[in-house]
């Protein structure tokens, strides 16, 4: 099961300590190649086949085993069983991130490239919404994690570059946004490490929004402007 790690910003989208290879191989194409090659070969070294190849053959056995055959035993039963769950992780994951950012790019070229793209943008799903902004600050350099505080919660991505850290409230509504959320992103900055707080909302900002952000460190980022980043 996945959970996440709670950190002053939010709740960061986190996959299960038994998934650290699968992570790791995601990174880039040919680490997770060179992860499962390796991998490989190391269980062939240790265990003198591999398990796709040789079908189920651990060692049961408890007789007349002093302890440290028993140990060798056991940690022979332990590398065996334990590529069921490594060697997978580190195939599919070098395969799941191009996927994945394949994905990321089709979604922001079915907007950039609509007639017309604010129309197109008001139709995504506030998933869809948030994947976007993720996609257009990831283009422009930024580390970018979103969390899994669910819609219209909380920071809803984390970006960071050269060091500094900003935090974005993704706002996909019908209406404009107003002051209060403002208020609460400057809050949320002021009480954290964060370099600033950016609130991108498809319909844009009221007046009293607009007013206080400008004496805040909130940016506000409307759909045009979002449109504009992405192409």
């Amino acid at each position: 099961m996945s959970h996440g790690k709670q950190t002053r910003y939010g709740v960061l989208k986190r996959h299960s300590p038994w998934l650290f290879i699968y992570r790791i191989s995601q990174l880039h194409f040919a680490l997770g190649l060179s992860l499962f090659v390796g991998l490989s070969l190391a269980y062939w070294y240790y265990l003198g086949f591999w398990l796709p190849w040789h079908g189920f053959k651990p060692i049961i056995s408890l007789n007349g085993l002093d302890p440290s055959r028993l140990m060798h035993m056991i940690l022979f039963n332990i590398a065996y069983l334990s590529q069921l769950i490594v060697l997978p992780q580190a195939l599919f994951g070098m395969f799941v991130a191009p996927f994945k950012r394949y994905q990321r790019t089709r979604l922001a070229r079915k907007v950039a490239n609509a007639r017309n793209p604010l129309k197109a943008l008001s139709k995504l799903s506030w998933e869809e919404f948030e994947t976007l902004t993720a996609e257009v600050f990831s283009s422009q350099g930024y580390k970018v994690q979103e969390t899994i505080n669910g819609a219209d919660g909380g920071v809803d991505v984390i970006a960071k570059r050269k060091g500094k850290v900003y935090l974005i409230q993704c706002k996909h509504w019908t209406s404009r946004v107003g002051v209060a959320v403002v208020r609460e992103m400057a809050g949320i900055v002021a009480t954290s490490k964060a370099q600033a707080g950016i609130i991108v909302a498809t319909n844009g900002f009221s007046l009293d929004a607009q007013r206080f952000a400008e004496q805040s460190q909130v940016e506000l980022i409307d759909g045009p402007t979002l449109i504009e980043l992405l192409h």
